[in-house]
């Protein structure tokens, strides 16, 4: 639906319940960091991506991604 604000609520929603699937919290923390990163809000988008990579750092290489998002806010 490119509902980015629907999606935000649901995928935040299903995260508090998704807290003992560690798979599963990985997917939405990554869903959500790459939304908050695609509607601009890159310091959301780092701070998910980060929570992310502190569970797996090599996680459809979210690492790379902090990297990216760190170098458009800091040029912005």
């Amino acid at each position: 639906r490119n509902n980015w604000r629907m999606a935000q609520r649901n995928l935040e929603e299903a995260l508090q319940h998704a807290q003992s699937d560690e798979e599963t919290k990985k997917e939405i923390l990554f869903h959500l960091a790459n939304g908050f990163a695609d509607a601009n809000d890159l310091n959301k988008a780092i701070e998910l991506g980060s929570d992310l990579a502190n569970i797996d750092f090599g996680f459809r290489q979210i690492n790379r991604l902090l990297d990216e998002w760190q170098s458009r806010l800091d040029s912005e």
